[in-house]
């Protein structure tokens, strides 16, 4: 029975063995960490770390590889260098509120985070890491999260009331059409005012008698006859 049980025993050690190895970091060329969601806090948390997230298909990231690489060689005074596949490991993309690639951010041990922003160079990427950092902002991914999920409503808000303006479409037409008679029937009637009144403002002229005509008619012969 005891032989059972050491046997069995040996058999779990081993396969807890077998797990530990399967997720443990692989040092990529120059001791680059490739870092996945069950290594990240094993690795980085309580440690000095400074991590490139990045995607294959970016071509920065591509031209940043072989100087992130000669980064780990140097003596970074117990610094690690590490990388996350941003396109296989979205939890770490969307923990750390990354939105851009390559995104280089500096893990120190009491947990606080910076972001490099300078150059890419190996001697700027060598002084940020053996203290440079100190000197750069702290940066917060919840911040970052909030400023992404802001432009998200925003942008679902927009998506939303053209949804919803194509979906009633036929209402607000007729709606704008009712409107534009209304004002064709407020302009047409403002304009027969307008003429009405005019009509009315000008001078009455002052009709003259029948009567009277004939007289000034027989008084303008008279003064003919007189005339010959």
């Amino acid at each position: 029975c005891a032989a059972m049980v050491d046997s069995a025993s040996g058999r779990r050690a081993a396969a807890c063995l077998f797990l530990l190895a399967a997720h443990a970091p692989t040092p990529a060329a120059g001791k680059v960490l490739d870092l996945d969601d069950i290594s990240f806090d094993m690795e980085v948390t309580g440690h000095a770390a400074f991590v490139k997230f990045y995607a294959p298909w970016c071509g920065h990231c591509k031209k940043l590889a072989p100087t992130w690489e000669a980064l780990a060689e140097d003596d970074l005074l117990g610094v690690k260098v590490a990388r996350v596949d941003c396109t296989q490991q979205k939890k770490l993309m969307q923990r750390f509120g990354i939105r851009g690639f390559p995104s280089l951010v500096y893990f120190s041990k009491d947990g606080q985070l910076y972001k490099h922003t300078g150059s890419r160079s190996l001697e700027a990427l060598n002084a940020f890491a053996r203290g440079g950092w100190q000197e750069a902002e702290i940066y917060d991914p919840a911040a970052q999260q909030k400023k992404k999920s802001a432009v998200g409503v925003a942008g679902f808000s927009a998506v939303q009331f053209l949804v919803s303006v194509y979906n009633d479409f036929p209402k607000i037409f007729a709606f704008l059409a009712a409107v534009f008679l209304l004002l064709v029937v407020v302009l047409i009637f403002t304009c027969c005012q307008l003429c009405f009144y005019d009509v009315m403002d000008e001078e009455p002229v002052d009709e003259v008698p029948l009567a009277q005509q004939d007289q000034d008619k027989s008084a303008a012969l008279a003064e003919t006859k007189k005339d010959m």
